[in-house]
Parts: C-alpha cells; structure tokens; sequence
C-alpha cells in the first residue's frame, strides 16, 4: 500500500532533496573556505588564445598565408587564406575565419548571424554534417551554400573545444558546465568558418567531404595548440 502525498507536499520534499544534494556538493568548498562565488572558474592558459589571434594556427598539407584582423559586427576575427600543398578538388582554395574566447567569462552567442548578416549570404541548402579530428574527437558542424553579389561559397561552420566541438552554442554551454563541475574550469572556444568559392547552384556534396578534411586538420590543430 503507498502513501498518496499531496503535491504540495510532494514538491516540497523535492526541494529539500535537491537543496541537501546542493549542500553536500558545496560542504568541502565551505570547509576549505574555497567558496566558488570568491574564485570563480576560469580558462586554463588563456594566453594561448590570445596568441592565436596574433600567430594564427598551421595546417597540415595546407600553405596558410600571414594572419589579418577583420572587425565583423564589432568584434575581431582572425582571418587566414589557404591553399593546398597538392593539387585538391574541388578545393583550389579556402578562407578561415576564426574567433577565439577573448575572455574568462566570454561565451559562444551570434557568431553565425554575424557573419551571415556582414556577408549578406543568403543561405541555401543548411544541413549538418559530422567529422572527427586526428584523435578521433567527434565535431558536428552546419554547412550550407552561401550567396551574394560577390559568387557562391561553400561554408562549414563550428564551435571547437578541447575534445570536440559542435555548431550550436548549447553544446559548448553543456560541455562547459561539465568542465566547471569536473575540474573548476571553463572550457575555452574557437569559433570556426571554413568557406570556398564554388559554381552557382551546383551541387554541395563534393565540398563536404574536402572541406571535412581540411576541418578536421584545423580542429586537430586547435585541439594541440591553443585549446591543449
């Protein structure tokens, strides 16, 4: 025979249930009087994005031209011309855009409408693929094909972090509480944007698989520089 408990009742003890999982969480932060709210988590080794706003990254089997600052939306990405080392079709070319974390408490939020919106792309064909960096870390990325008055380009866009990445800014908000739980730390970001020039309305699938090698060589870059 069970009790039948009112839901006021019932919601109450919930309350109590989870306030007391709260205070046994935080009774060793109490004690060593390492209280959250006075040293907040941050990002390990923040100079390193730092520097890759200055130095840019390196790209396996990829000549990458001298980094520039470009200001979009107000605020600084990195941009870096690529070109292939051999022959690649039908990537004769690619630029990159990326953003790193400019701060501890800097999070992922509209870098796509940003760029969207500067480059008055009207986006067409919008899907989601799936490539792994050299360690196998999974990323999920939005790709698409983008037009304006200056050609047709094909565009994969994500968010990386240490062991992976993904398009939407949720994921990243996800991982890093994790991180904050795990370790009292955050998780750094770099937001990516792969595009290549490509012929008006012609199909996207060839550019997905050479444009998800070169991400996956940028992304192994990340994961062993900045983001290490």
């Amino acid at each position: 025979m069970f009790l039948k408990l009112s839901p006021r009742l019932t919601k109450g003890l919930l309350v109590l249930v989870l306030a007391g999982l709260v205070a046994v969480a935080a009774l060793p932060n109490y004690l060593g009087r390492s209280w959250p709210w006075v040293n907040p988590p941050q990002v390990a080794h923040i100079e390193k994005l730092q520097a890759l706003s200055k130095e840019g990254i390196s790209v396996a089997n990829w000549k990458a031209a001298p980094p520039k600052t470009v200001r979009i939306s107000g605020h600084d990405w990195l941009l870096i011309e690529l070109e292939p080392l051999a022959f690649t079709s039908p990537v004769a070319s690619a630029t990159l855009l990326l953003r790193p974390q400019p701060w501890h408490n800097n999070q992922p939020e509209v870098e796509w409408i940003d760029l969207t919106g500067s480059q008055n792309w009207q986006v067409e064909a919008l899907q989601d693929i799936q490539f792994t960096a050299a360690d196998s870390s999974p990323v999920e990325a939005r790709f698409f094909r983008g037009r304006n008055d200056r050609g047709t380009f094909a565009v994969l866009q994500w968010y990386a972090w240490s062991k992976g990445g993904h398009y939407s800014p949720n994921r990243w908000f996800i991982a890093d509480q994790v991180e904050q739980w795990r370790d009292r730390q955050r998780l750094p970001w770099v937001a990516v944007c792969l595009l290549t020039s490509m012929e008006p309305l012609s199909s996207l699938k060839p550019y997905e698989a050479a444009l998800g090698d070169l991400a996956s060589q940028i992304q192994a870059s990340l994961q062993t520089g900045p983001l290490a």
